[in-house]
């Protein structure tokens, strides 16, 4: 983690965002691994595309609405990190969803495959796209090391950053509230003042 002294911000690096990775992974895998066999089946039974896509718009709104409603998903929620703009306020749905574009990219992707294949499994070149969008993934969150103030690809996208949910007491809410910064702008509770 990194303090600026330009917003009071403390970003999460590399190894806390790969922790949060982790811990969303722990979290969601059985629910999701359920939520994907039943999709597939009826996909199947029915002979219809329609469960498949209906799964992968669930869990992509999952990732959505995490961001922009709680500011982040469960791993981060745990580990007191939040997702917010440069000024420090939630993610709108429409930043939330340039912020899971590779995840989106990854669903459609899938759905195209399944559906091509007759609802059997993925062959060439979708897992080959597929599998490229992987690592664009992973190639976007090493670009958290080379950056002050830890951004991944992602972030680039949607304009936003992962800090530490700052804890602040009463008395330091008035002071931080009368501190403008960054011409006029007041960070501190996500307004903007001129």
């Amino acid at each position: 983690m990194e303090r600026t002294l330009e917003n009071d911000f403390i970003y999460f690096g590399f190894w806390k965002r790969v922790l949060m990775r982790i811990i969303d992974i722990g979290i969601i895998f059985i629910p999701f691994s359920l939520l994907y066999r039943f999709a597939v089946h009826e996909s199947i039974q029915l002979n219809s595309i329609v469960p498949y896509i209906l799964m992968w718009i669930v869990t992509s709104a999952y990732y959505v609405l995490t961001l922009s409603i709680f500011g982040g998903t469960p791993g981060k929620l745990i580990l007191k990190a939040k997702v917010v703009d440069h000024s420090g306020n939630k993610l709108s749905i429409h930043k939330s969803l340039l912020r899971s574009v590779f995840y989106i990219l990854y669903a459609v992707i899938m759905i195209f495959a399944f559906s091509s294949s007759n609802f059997k499994p993925i062959n060439a070149p979708f897992d080959v796209i597929a599998d490229l969008i992987g690592v664009v993934t992973i190639a976007s969150d090493l670009v958290v090391l080379f950056n002050r103030r830890k951004k991944a690809l992602h972030d680039y996208i949607a304009g936003s950053v992962v800090i530490k949910q700052p804890f602040i007491q009463k008395k330091d809410r008035a002071s931080l509230k009368k501190r403008p910064l960054n011409g006029g702008r007041d960070y501190a509770f996500g307004e903007i003042k001129s």
